[in-house]
This record gives C-alpha cells, structure tokens and sequence, in this order.
C-alpha cells in the first residue's frame, strides 16, 4: 500500500495560532536574576533543600528531596517527591494592569505534570515560584534586564510610587509567551523596537518573521495583503513614532479583530498619543510596558557602560577615567538613552585603542571630525586627558598584549 503525502495548505487555511512550545532547558526564578540549567544529557534532575540536589532551593516550606523532572516520552514530567507542603502547577494565569499577573494552581498528582517553556510551578509557597525558559528565552533574558530594567531595579521603583506599575523582566516573559497585545511607550532611543523583537522572538509566534509597520498603506488591496497573508496568526509591530494623528480606523478594526489572529505590538511616545492614533478601546485594554529614560536609571550607567566596553574588547572602564570625566558621564543627560551610551561604548574604545588619540579614534570609526569633537566636548562634556597618565600606560599594554594575542 502506498500512502500518498499530505499536502501543505496555504498558512491562512491552516488551523491553529502558535507553534509548538520550544523545549524547557532551564528554570528562572520569578522576580530574580537566579537561573538554573536543566540537565541536557541526564534523565533525571532533582530539586530541594538538601545540599546534594541538582537543583538546591533554600528557604522555609521546602523539602530536603522536594521534587524531580524527568524527561520523558510525552515531554519533561515534574512529580511531588513526597515534600511537606507540596509542588504546584500554574492551571491558570491572568495579566491585570502592567502585566502583573495573577496565578492559579492546583496541587501535582502523583503522576506529576508536563513542564513547556513559558510555564511556572511553585515548591510549596509562592516565594518558591520557577519560570520554565526555552534557549531562545534564556538567550534574550540579559537584553530583557538591560531595556526593562532588572527586578530590583523594578521592584525599588515600584516601592517608591507605591504600586506595581511596571513589570517586571519575568512578566514581560509570562506577556510574550501569551497571547494579548501589547504597547511599548517610550522617549527614543530606548530601544523599543528592540523589546518589540524581542517579545516576538521568545513568543509562541517565532518561526515566522514579524511584519513591521511605519505607515499603513492606503489601499484597502494593500491592507487586506497585510491582514490576510503577511500578518496572519503572526506578529505586527505597528511604529506610531511621534505621530499620534488617526491611523485608518477600518484598518485598526480588522487587526485588533480575531479574524486573523494577529498578535499587535504598538511602539509610541505615550500612551495618550496612541489613544490618539488608534483609539482608546484599542488601546486600554493592551499590556502596557513603559521604558524610563536612562537619566532615571543612573544606577545602571556605570555596570551597562562597562559592560558593552568589555564586548567591544576593550580594557577600559568607566572607574579609569578621571574623576571629572567618569562625573560627566554620570550625570550626563543621555537624551538618546540606550542608543547613545553604546555609542559612547564604541568611541571610548577606539579611543583607547588609537593610543589616546581622538583624531585616529574618529577615524577608525568613520565619524566626521567636527561630529566626533563635538561629541565628545560638547555632548558628553569630556575633557583631555581621558585617563589619568598611570592608567593611560596600563591600558595601553592591555591593548598591545591583546593585539598580541590576535596576531598568535
């Protein structure tokens, strides 16, 4: 008997909103930076108090030998290891206003429960909350901490106003792996087209590219390209920039319906103007997710600045500058935000690597001389010399030994 092979229909026929879950490889904390691999070639990974797990997790209400995962042939199983209190399931879960959820469990039977990228399971009390991560999660979470912000830096913010008004990194993650729209505000250069990538990129959506839009075409022929086949039970990320004037209101209606199961991302200034542009019924109900200006983030200027200069490959940091130049990036304005300091990554480090010289740095790099001094004496207020003299010797032998190296 010969069987015949199935052919693909177009992807609008096709049924079904999401690919499948990408494979659990390692387990997050909620609200922390803490992140656990999960065993690759091992069966089995254990979790609990005792200091021989695989996974230890202190704290009141967990068991020595709490729980295990076990790779099995329907997926990754987690069963109760006979704990005290209990290891529960995420049933059910709800995003309320800023991505904030809420959770319902239920307790795991004997037989234990399936554990797919994007899920949470708790060891006992809530504080114990675990966040299943895929690679392509995993692989966007540092990103994620450097645009949102980390969950201290998150959770001081909202202490301070009183609120839970932003979410924090593990939220936006739990609002990626869902389903709801989401609208990202911000002043530029704070990288909301990068959240927006990423959001997509660790979302049940990934295998198919996202559609970006400046401008929504006039033609109804053009919109209905767009709805039906380009978007379709994807992702739409709509830039609304500065403008908040109307956005076609029959287009709006047909991309927020279901009857294409798109997934709208909206970038805008604020969310008065997005309002403005697509309407509020529209917009009320989105995640919101807004990004502060790095001027209120100082506290993660120095380790992001020192970060991206170690990824430039540069032995430079920002504790070797004089003190009135490290003083002038501190409380420099930084008006294109997260744009603008790695620029200042990339220039201080061919800076660096030009022996000092601002005049070999701007070449290097390509800058136009009157840009790059007026840069760096007028937009960043820096003075000569960068380093103090005893440094400036250290870092130059940095950089002739690891020109060695490359030579080697």
């Amino acid at each position: 008997m010969t069987l015949q092979r199935t052919e693909t229909a177009p992807a609008e026929q096709r049924g079904g909103t999401y690919e499948h879950d990408g494979l659990a490889t390692s387990l997050l904390r909620y609200r922390t930076h803490t992140i656990h691999d999960l065993p690759r070639t091992s069966k089995v990974c254990t979790m609990g108090s005792a200091p021989d797990r695989d996974i230890v997790v202190e704290g009141e209400c967990v068991s020595a030998s709490h729980c295990r995962i076990e790779r099995r042939a329907r997926g990754l199983v987690v069963t109760d290891a006979g704990s005290k209190n209990g290891t529960y399931y995420e049933a059910k879960r709800a995003l309320g206003h800023a991505l904030i959820p809420s959770f319902e469990e239920k307790r795991a039977l004997a037989k234990g429960f399936v554990l797919d990228a994007g899920m949470t399971f708790v060891l006992g009390k809530p504080s114990h909350r675990y966040l299943a991560l895929d690679d392509a999660m995993r692989a966007e979470h540092p990103a994620l901490l450097d645009i949102v912000g980390g969950e201290v830096e998150v959770g001081e913010e909202n202490a301070t106003r009183g609120s839970s008004e932003r979410a924090s990194p593990s939220d936006l993650i739990l609002a990626a792996d869902g389903a709801g729209h989401i609208l990202i505000t911000g002043d530029p250069g704070c990288d909301q087209e990068e959240l927006a990538r990423i959001v997509h990129a660790i979302s049940k959506r990934r295998r198919h590219p996202p559609v970006q839009l400046a401008r929504v075409p006039e033609g109804r022929d053009a919109q209905g390209e767009i709805l039906k086949h380009d978007a379709a039970k994807g992702t739409l990320v709509l830039d609304l920039g500065d403008r908040d004037s109307y956005v076609d209101p029959t287009f709006v209606s047909s991309l927020f319906s279901s009857s294409y199961q798109i997934r709208v991302i909206v970038l805008a200034r604020t969310v008065e103007g997005a309002s403005r542009a697509l309407g509020a019924q529209y917009v009320h109900p989105m995640m919101q997710v807004g990004l502060r200006p790095l001027s209120a983030r100082r506290s993660v200027i120095q380790p992001l600045l020192d970060r991206w200069l170690a990824q430039q490959g540069s032995p430079l940091r920002l504790s070797d500058l004089t003190p009135e130049n490290e003083r002038a990036l501190l409380v420099n304005d930084w008006r294109e935000n997260l744009a603008a300091l790695r620029e200042a990554a990339l220039r201080l480090a061919a800076i660096v690597r030009a022996g000092f010289s601002l005049n070999r740095a701007r070449q290097d790099i390509g800058v136009n001389r009157n840009t790059f001094y007026n840069w760096y004496g007028s937009t960043m207020r820096l003075s000569l010399p960068l380093v103090p003299e005893s440094r400036e010797k250290a870092l130059a032998a940095a950089i002739a030994t690891q020109t060695q190296v490359a030579k080697t």
